[in-house]
């Protein structure tokens, strides 16, 4: 087979036209797909017959075959575009996310603020916030929106919102900071209940006296270099957006030097 019928081969390949060769070795190598076979020269004039017509016979299922595969190939790659545009906009709706929180902890006295923000996918149900309240005090918020991905990201907007609003009204007070936010959250509900716990602890960095209120949120966790104690929440209120006329209580601890106060959520 010369160099010209190679060509001629590799044309009716890629057009996906059924080809019979009957010809030397060369053009053995040359066959091997579903639209061409190849028969060894001086081939039986009946064998001939009976494999054009199989192949002829077949050639409407390869027909079907390979528009379903395209037809996939369509689908992945569009699927594969979507994919894109959504990690694109998660990435974006990350960066807002993380817009919402503090750029830089204060540090007041013998007390410095450390904080640790890691989502497990691209945006996350949690948030928190620190400010400096007074010349002593600074206020600790952490909050768990319910949920997971988007929605409970959304809702940590709302909570970001909802805090801004309480603590310039009511920051130096705990209990009347989460009665606050509670009632923003119930006024926000929109037919499916939607809830979140936190916490807001007042620290004076002066006495290390805390004062903290608790909406259904994991006690807050004292540590000193041996010993790790979670401190009462049992006098706290319910899950923030549940109950609109939910009390919350203050409870009180004091900070030793050494020690560390652990806010933290359930993850």
């Amino acid at each position: 087979i010369d160099h010209a019928a190679l060509q001629a081969l590799d044309r009716v390949h890629e057009a996906g036209v059924p080809a019979l060769v009957v010809g030397g070795r060369e053009s053995a190598a040359r066959s091997r797909s579903l639209d061409v076979l190849h028969l060894p020269s001086g081939a039986d004039h009946a064998v001939i017959s009976a494999v054009l017509v199989g192949m002829i016979g077949r050639q409407s299922e390869i027909d079907r075959y390979r528009m379903q595969l395209d037809t996939s190939a369509r689908l992945v790659n569009n699927v594969h575009d979507e994919m894109d545009k959504l990690d694109e906009e998660l990435q974006a709706a990350a960066m807002v996310q993380r817009d919402f929180l503090p750029g830089a902890l204060p540090t007041l006295g013998g007390i410095s603020v450390g904080a640790l923000w890691r989502p497990t996918s691209y945006v996350s149900g949690d948030y928190y916030d620190v400010r400096q309240i007074d010349e002593n005090r600074i206020g600790v918020f952490i909050a768990d929106a319910a949920g997971h991905g988007v929605p409970s990201a959304l809702m940590t907007m709302l909570i970001a919102r909802a805090f801004e609003f309480a603590w310039t009204r009511q920051g130096e007070d705990p209990d009347a900071v989460m009665t606050s936010l509670n009632r923003e959250f119930c006024l926000q509900q929109t037919g499916v209940t939607r809830f979140a716990t936190s916490v807001y602890a007042v620290i004076d960095c002066r006495t290390g006296v805390v004062r903290y209120s608790s909406a259904g949120h994991p006690p807050p966790l004292l540590l000193d270099a041996d010993h790790l104690r979670p401190l009462s929440n049992e006098d706290g209120g319910g899950l923030l957006g549940v109950f609109p006329d939910e009390t919350f209580s203050v409870m009180t601890e004091r900070l030793a030097p050494g020690q560390t106060l652990l806010l933290h959520s359930d993850g």
